[in-house]
């Protein structure tokens, strides 16, 4: 009797420490209706841990109201190659996780073998031989293969919170693009109508000069202002250029001409501005301007810091530390 009582405590205590001795990963937090976008892979990620259940999910899509904005915005999810990437980043997180849930079942081989050959007899005998094999197949006894799963799981998760995370700071480079290129033709209106004013005034200024009604002291005054608006046109102009092309680079592939704001100016065009005081551009004015339109909606007064929970990067951080 004291041995089998001695017996049943010893299988007890192994049983206890192989119990305490299987890897149990950490909690996954409770997922939420946070569905990426425009992934192709459809997948469903956890919000932060922390974030309340109800809090808001607010998309770039229900903050653009401008459709030549969206229209670029459009344009870049389709071209830009780093959004690209990302997307080949999370087919291949998907395959991983393919790879890391089939170690977790046996390896079963399939083998049929048929021949004919004469038999003792001297007659053709037919032979049929057919066998199964299970090879390579580790019982997870202590959970090593199941956190590898996990380990894999969280891996694909945050690299499709780093897909998304792509795809909003693209969103946010495009809106922002957008949005300086329309300033910048509105500034070039104004630089326009400026160089214009000047021009009228200079020569009201010479007319008085030669009259002897203004000293030239008031003339080189005039010249310099004069001067100096052909100085802000160009550079202006300069500047338009340089956000086109950076629009351009972000969409991968130029800018079209419909959707753009206005038409930049030509090379001709500028340089008469420059050249001579008689002969200053003109331009039609924008359709739409930044102050007579709402381009964007307007984020909700008393917004929650929880939205902060639901940051892409957050969650990348947080999977990337689970795993």
């Amino acid at each position: 009797m004291k041995t089998t009582r001695a017996a049943s405590a010893v299988a007890l205590a192994v049983a206890v420490m192989l119990a305490g001795c299987a890897a149990s990963g950490p909690q996954q937090p409770a997922d939420a209706a946070l569905v990426l976008q425009q992934s192709g892979v459809p997948a469903q990620l956890p919000v932060g841990s922390g974030a309340p259940a109800d809090t808001p999910a607010l998309g770039w899509r229900d903050l653009v109201r401008e459709p030549r904005l969206l229209a670029w915005v459009e344009l870049a999810l389709q071209n830009n190659r780093d959004l690209r990437v990302a997307l080949l980043t999370v087919q291949r997180a998907q395959a991983q996780l393919g790879l890391a849930d089939a170690n977790r079942l046996p390896t079963v081989g399939l083998g049929l073998n048929a021949s004919r050959a004469p038999n003792n007899k001297g007659q053709q005998a037919n032979s049929l031989t057919a066998g199964v094999s299970v090879s390579t197949w580790e019982i997870d006894l202590f959970g090593r293969l199941a956190s590898l799963s996990d380990a894999a799981r969280a891996q694909l998760l945050s690299s499709q919170a780093g897909r998304q995370a792509v795809e909003l700071a693209l969103v946010g480079s495009v809106l922002q693009a957008g949005l300086a290129l329309q300033a910048d033709d509105e500034l070039l209106d104004l630089a326009r109508l400026a160089l214009t004013s000047r021009e009228q005034t200079l020569r009201l200024t010479q007319l008085r000069e030669s009259a002897g009604a203004a000293s030239l002291l008031e003339l080189q005054a005039q010249q310099t202002l004069m001067a100096q608006g052909r100085v802000a046109l160009a550079q202006l102009t300069r500047q338009q250029v340089q956000d086109q092309n950076l629009l351009a680079l972000l969409l991968g592939q130029p800018v079209p001409a419909t959707a753009a704001p206005t038409a930049t100016p030509t090379a001709a065009a500028t340089a008469a501005a420059t050249a001579a005081p008689t002969a200053a551009p003109t331009a039609a004015a924008p359709s739409a301007r930044l102050a007579d339109e709402v381009w964007l909606t307007e984020v909700p007064a008393g917004l929650s810091s929880a939205v902060l929970l639901r940051r892409p990067d957050v969650i990348a951080a947080e999977q990337t530390m689970r795993a």
